[in-house]
Parts: structure tokens; C-alpha cells; sequence
């Protein structure tokens, strides 16, 4: 045999024994996933795994619903009443920990009168296990797991927008629950609850809530006011309009947004003032929502062509330049130099913004841009 002949013969070799190896793999994990699953089957009509078995299994979060109930009542009997409920209370040691958690879990589903006090204190104890804890809670679907969760919004171990998290994807109604949580004392826990109430958007009661969250003392109740009557179907644009002139910022950011998702008839008149506005993050809103008006934006922005503050000019160029109106002004100007109205438009876009003059030419198509620049030489010699 020649050498060519003997590696490829080793290669073929090592291919045969590579994918007999790959067989054997995939064989023996779907016959222990076989095995298994024969062992669930047979724990579910009440035989064939060990206690420590039975107790991983009533403890899986994966598993069918039913048949996780079924293994945690078997786990139940096994263990006692008074012995799951010591477990579920306390740890000492890593290992305790997790039988805490299976013990917690098991006793959700079937005592859950019991376990709601166990999870509720579990909330504000080890992160391991308030984190369990409240994914637990938030899976019981229950208004009284829901109000464990709302009390803990404000002093557990979860992170506030997790807990809130479940409760927004409660699959039935909380609107007491939350409705209460935006009437609390606490300024933390009234902006969970006006934040979730943006889920009952619909609600007569729900827009009577978010209107007085309008006029709340603390300016993150009022930025959650404003960003939850932008869902509103109807009702609630007094509201914004005031929140447009908060003192706070971000209030005035989210109000401009809302106003915008509301396709508010007063949205170009209310939001142009804010232009000018001392914060950036505040102009950019503005400049978002009048430039969702389109084209109809250029009757509110074109005043502050000419106002005094230089961030009112640029952002009223920036949004006639984001819906084309610049260059349409400019371009009609150009071609009529003798209409009075027109130029007097175009002079105010140039004057306002250098910038987006020079961009318009570069646009332009090629037979338009002589007309434009002598456009801008006429401007410099009336100025």
C-alpha cells in the first residue's frame, strides 16, 4: 500500500470511529431522556421514582403544570405538612439553600395560604432565593401573590422593575392592586402603579388616576403620568399640555412623546416652544414629535425661524429639513425669485441655518443648484 493509499485509509478510520461515537452519543441520550421521561409517567400515577427524585421533579419549573402539581402533592405526603413549611422558612448552608427553594415551590402549589408569608419574607433574604421566590409568585396568578409582589416594590432583594415585571404579565386583571399601588404614600411604589395602570389604558377609571399622577408631587410620578396617557385611547391632553411646561426635564421629554403617540391636535402649537428648550434631551423629543406631523409641521416651527434663541432656529431648520420642506422652500424660491413670500421663506431658512442650505444644494439635482446659489447671493445682498 502506498503512503497516499494508508492516510486515507486512516482517515476513513477515524471518520467510521468519529461518527460511531456521535450514534452512540445521541442513542444513549435519547434512551436516558426515554428513561426519564417513563420514570415522570410512572411518578404521576404516584410510583417509580425515590423521594429525593420526586422532590427534584415536583420542584422543575419546566415541567406541564398538572403534572408538577401531582409530584409536589406526592412530595407533600412524603415529606409533611410541618416539615415542608420548616424548609421552606430558613437555611444554613448552600445545600439548604436549594432544598429551601424545592420546598418553596412545592408548597405553592399545594398550600398556598401557607407559602405566601414563607415568600414574602424570602423576598427580602437571600438574592438566590428571592429571586426564585418572586418568579414563583409571579406564576401562582393569584390576586393574592399579585399584592406580595406590590408590597414588596419598594424594600425586597428584587430589583423593583423585575417584580413589577411580573405583574404586568399577569394573565388576568389587577387593576385593584394596581390602582391601589398608585395611590400609596411611598413616591416609589405611586410610580410602579401609575407606570403598570398603562396596561388598563382603557379604563374611564384609569384616566382619571393618570390625570391626578399629572399633578404629583414628585416628578418621576408625573414622567410615568406622562408616558401612560400617551396609550390612552381618549382623554387626557390637558393633562399633557400642562406636563409640557413641567419644571422637570424629563417630564417635559415624555410629555412631547405622548403628545406624539396621541396625534394631539395641538401637538405642532404646544410642543414648538420647546425647541428651545435649556435641556437637549427635551429639543430632541420636540424635534420627534413635530417631525410625526409631517409636511403639517411647518405651520407650528416656522416662526421660530427667526427667534432669538439659537436653539429654537436650528431645531425649527432641523425639522423642516427632516420633512422636506427646506428643500421644497428653497427650490421654489429659487425658481421664482420674484415671489416676495417665497423668498422671504427661503431667507429665513438660510439665516436660521447655513448648515442646511448648503446641504439642500448638495441635494439638489444638478440643473437646480446654480439657481440656489445665486438664491443665497441674493439673500447675503438684501441682508
Amino acid at each position: 500500500m502506498t503512503t497516499p493509499h494508508f492516510i486515507l485509509a486512516l482517515a476513513a478510520g477515524a471518520a467510521f470511529l468519529a461518527w460511531l461515537g456521535v450514534s452512540a452519543y445521541v442513542v444513549a441520550g435519547r434512551a436516558l431522556h426515554d428513561a426519564r421521561q417513563r420514570r415522570l409517567e410512572r411518578a404521576a400515577s404516584g410510583a417509580g421514582l425515590s423521594r429525593r427524585a420526586v422532590l427534584r421533579a415536583a420542584a422543575d419549573p419546566s415541567l406541564p403544570p398538572e403534572l408538577s402539581r401531582r409530584l409536589a402533592f406526592e412530595a407533600a405526603a412524603t415529606l409533611g405538612p410541618a416539615r415542608l413549611a420548616a424548609r421552606a422558612s430558613s437555611h444554613r448552608t448552600e445545600l439548604g439553600k436549594w432544598r429551601r427553594i424545592e420546598a418553596l415551590r412545592i408548597l405553592a402549589l399545594v398550600d398556598e395560604a401557607t407559602a405566601l408569608p414563607l415568600l414574602d419574607a424570602a423576598l427580602r433574604g437571600d438574592e438566590d432565593v428571592a429571586a426564585v421566590s418572586a418568579g414563583i409568585l409571579g406564576g401562582l396568578r393569584s390576586d393574592a401573590a399579585a399584592r406580595v409582589l406590590a408590597r414588596a416594590l419598594e424594600d425586597s432583594n428584587v430589583p423593583a422593575h423585575r417584580l413589577a415585571a411580573y405583574l404586568d404579565a399577569y394573565g388576568r386583571e389587577l387593576l385593584d392592586v394596581v390602582g391601589s399601588l398608585a395611590a400609596e404614600e411611598s413616591p416609589a411604589r405611586r410610580y410602579w402603579g401609575v407606570t403598570l395602570l398603562s396596561r388598563y389604558a382603557g379604563r374611564e377609571q384609569t384616566l382619571q388616576r393618570l390625570c391626578a399622577a399629572a399633578a404629583d408631587a414628585d416628578s418621576n410620578v408625573r414622567a410615568a403620568a406622562a408616558e401612560a396617557l400617551g396609550t390612552v385611547p381618549d382623554g387626557g391632553i390637558d393633562a399633557l399640555r400642562l406636563l409640557v411646561r413641567d419644571p422637570a426635564w424629563f417630564v417635559r421629554a415624555h410629555a412631547a412623546r405622548a403628545l406624539a403617540a396621541r396625534r394631539a391636535p395641538s401637538l405642532g402649537t404646544t410642543v414648538a416652544p420647546l425647541l428651545g428648550d435649556d435641556s437637549w434631551w427635551v429639543r430632541s423629543a420636540a424635534k420627534d414629535a413635530l417631525t410625526s406631523l409631517g409636511t403639517a409641521a411647518a405651520a407650528a416651527v416656522a416662526p421660530y425661524l427667526e427667534d432669538a434663541d439659537g436653539f429654537a432656529r436650528n431645531g425649527a431648520v432641523e425639522v423642516l429639513e427632516r420633512v422636506g420642506v427646506v428643500d421644497a422652500v428653497l427650490g421654489e424660491a429659487a425658481l421664482e425669485p420674484y415671489d416676495l413670500r417665497k423668498r422671504n421663506y427661503a431667507r429665513a431658512i438660510i439665516h436660521a441655518s447655513g448648515a442646511a442650505y448648503f446641504a439642500a444644494i448638495e441635494r439638489a439635482a444638478p440643473e437646480l443648484r446654480e439657481p440656489l446659489l445665486a438664491l443665497g447671493d441674493r439673500v447675503e445682498q438684501a441682508a
